[in-house]
């Protein structure tokens, strides 16, 4: 209730578009193509299907990312409704079981009041809060990653081989969320050296169990994957720049006052027994962290959030022992309330409202909509987000009329998936006129940010030189406040030809 309450507060009452990042508008879409197929075309070919469902709504991201998360949007999507709105409510949902998740293992090691604190706290840091509010991979994986180390945690209280399946399928189910998570996987089920030889075999088929339901598709679609990298693989050219990044960005993302509990976490870990909780949450930390300065994805914030919840119940541990320590058990709870406190307001002062929002492509694609009496084919000029944004928007309405979308950044210019290697396609405004006729484009949604480009200021050139007509204008705005979002205004219009019937 709290997580759904903040977002309801923060970011807009669920009424923001996707767009704020650019994996976001293809992580709807592709969510939203599974529950279509699984509605109308069930048992028929799968690829048939999406190749069909790309050519109208082209910001599909299956392949390149596995299957869990849309697996996990399908039950909702099914029963409480498919639009991004709905959605958004969803996710704010998954932050709340997250939270209780952590609040789950922070009490095998804290008292209760403690370990619920932590979880609040998770819940209301800025870096939580903006991708609560996001449909992106990095809450659900840290939701199966919390799941994986509870799983671990059964089976190392009384090692059987049906509770190594357990812990084998919810890694699997967590590694085709995302891959990364096979990383949390391998550090807990080595690292942790309490099991004597005679349970090894049996952590061991967990493992393998966790590597039969994920392994297929992540070597399979190993390509597809490696096309949003930076690099070929891992080396030192991303490892080293990226190791700088994510230690100089943690104390931000994750709070100082978590940060120096994590300090006094470690140096007690170096002194002291510690309890096997609080070890398999220190190795997924390790194994985050690990997989983010190796695998060359980029340099984003965004990624430090699966580790966060573990990083909170290591600190509040690293707090809780040093102050019972320090003052005695008497006096520790009073204190430790005062780092609490302390941990809230240096989050809550973080704050913006709201904390994400995207907004100006919902008005494009009601008017889009609403002027198309027949199937028609909007081209879409924007940035990745912008594009993506509008497809969305454009999806949740097709009940409503026949609208398929086409990105002029696949049709205007070439580059690869993760937009690397931009080049135009198109030379002259005689250029452009063949391709919208190629594609029997009747609308145009141009966004200022697509002027930048050479494609994009032909396309403007073609809407003035053949006097399109301006249908609908727009102003647009995306903002993400994370510790290190931004904001971009701008505007975009929707055009038809002139002398089209089409009219709003």
């Amino acid at each position: 209730m709290l997580s759904v309450a903040l977002q309801w507060r923060l970011n807009e009452r669920f009424t923001s578009e996707l767009g704020a990042f650019p994996d976001e508008p293809a992580h709807y879409v592709t969510g939203v193509m599974i529950l279509e197929y699984v509605r109308t075309r069930l048992g028929a070919s799968p690829l048939e299907f999406a190749a069909q469902f790309y050519d109208s709504y082209p910001k599909v991201a299956l392949g390149n990312w596995p299957p869990g998360f849309y697996l996990l949007q399908l039950p909702w999507l099914m029963g409480i409704g498919d639009t991004p709105s709905r959605l958004l409510v969803g996710m704010a949902v998954l932050a709340g079981l997250t939270a209780f998740m952590l609040a789950r293992l922070a009490s095998r090691c804290l008292p209760e009041w403690i370990a619920v604190s932590a979880a609040v706290l998770w819940l209301m840091s800025p870096l939580s809060l903006a991708l609560s509010g996001s449909v992106m991979t990095e809450v659900p994986l840290a939701f199966m990653c919390l799941l994986s180390i509870q799983a671990w945690l059964y089976f190392s209280e009384q090692p059987s081989a049906t509770r190594a399946g357990v812990f084998g399928l919810a890694v699997g189910l967590a590694i085709l969320v995302k891959a990364s998570a096979a990383g949390v996987a391998a550090v807990i089920a080595t690292g942790v050296r309490e099991h004597a030889a005679r349970t090894r075999w049996q952590a061991g088929l967990g493992l393998g169990t966790a590597l039969l339901i994920g392994g297929p598709w992540t070597i399979y679609f190993r390509e597809q994957s490696r096309a949003g990298w930076m690099f070929a693989g891992p080396t030192l050219k991303f490892t080293l720049p990226a190791a700088a990044f994510y230690l100089g960005r943690a104390p931000v993302a994750f709070g100082w006052v978590a940060t120096a509990g994590l300090v006094l976490w470690c140096v007690r870990l170096a002194r002291a027994q510690t309890l096997l909780v609080e070890r398999a949450a220190g190795m997924s930390v390790a194994a985050l962290l690990l997989i983010s300065v190796t695998v060359p994805a980029g340099f984003e914030e965004r990624h430090l959030l699966p580790a966060l919840a573990p990083v909170l119940l290591l600190a509040a541990s690293g707090y809780w022992q040093t102050v019972r320590r320090s003052v005695g058990p008497a006096n520790a709870p009073r204190l430790m309330a005062f780092v609490v406190l302390v941990a809230l307001l240096e989050y809550v002062s973080a704050w913006q409202q709201p904390m994400r929002r995207v907004m100006g492509y919902r008005v494009l694609a009601e008017a889009a909509v609403s002027v198309c009496a027949r199937p028609c084919t909007l081209l879409v000029a924007s940035d990745s987000e912008g594009e993506g944004a509008l497809v969305a928007e454009v999806l949740a309405r097709r009940s409503l009329g026949g609208v398929s979308v086409v990105r002029a950044s696949k049709v205007l210019a070439s580059s690869d998936w993760a937009g690397r290697g931009y080049r135009p396609v198109v030379h002259s405004t005689g250029d452009v006129l063949r391709v919208l006729a190629e594609h029997s484009v009747d609308l145009i949604v141009l966004d200022d940010v697509a002027v930048s480009k050479v494609d994009g200021r032909l396309l403007a050139a073609t809407i003035e030189e053949r006097r399109y007509r301006r249908l609908k204008a727009s102003a647009v705005l995306r903002t993400v406040s994370t510790p290190f979002g931004g904001t971009r205004r701008g505007h975009a219009t929707l055009y038809t030809l002139a002398g089209s019937p089409l009219q709003w």
